[in-house]
């Protein structure tokens, strides 16, 4: 596991293939959770 504050290189590559597809995400704030991270944003 990366250390805190840290993405491992295999998650931010399932990260960019999300992206790749073009998400919707909801008005406000936003989580998208992965085995070793959780991505927030606000839309």
């Amino acid at each position: 596991m990366a250390p805190r504050g840290r993405a491992g290189d295999s998650q931010l590559v399932l990260f960019a293939t999300w992206l790749e597809t073009g998400p919707d995400v909801p008005d406000g704030k936003w989580f998208k959770r992965y085995p070793e991270m959780t991505v927030c944003d606000e839309g």
